[in-house]
């Protein structure tokens, strides 16, 4: 989307997005603009071992998926399991 129809505060946060830089890179790469390519890969070489560096300590803090998240998941899997088998049952049992 181009940023010219966001709203203001959207606009003004935008660079604060690793998507913003990419985009940059892009732009600059279909047009020829080298120096707009070498300033959003420069951009993304600097947030990629940040956060690369927080995620390992994230997880090394077992912190990968949060509880809430991990209960959410074993719940759907087990409703998920309970309703097929009652929609197949009647499909494979034998009469």
């Amino acid at each position: 989307m181009p940023l010219s129809l966001l709203p203001g505060w959207a606009r003004t946060i935008a660079p604060a997005s690793p998507g913003y830089w990419a985009l940059q890179a892009l732009g600059g790469a279909a047009t020829g603009d080298t120096a707009a390519v070498l300033r959003g890969c420069g951009v993304l070489l600097l947030i990629a071992p940040a956060t690369g560096l927080y995620a390992a300590w994230r997880m090394n803090r077992g912190r990968g998926r949060s509880r809430l998240l991990r209960a959410r998941l074993r719940t759907s899997i087990f409703i998920d399991v309970g309703l097929s088998r009652r929609l197949w049952a009647p499909v494979f049992s034998s009469r």
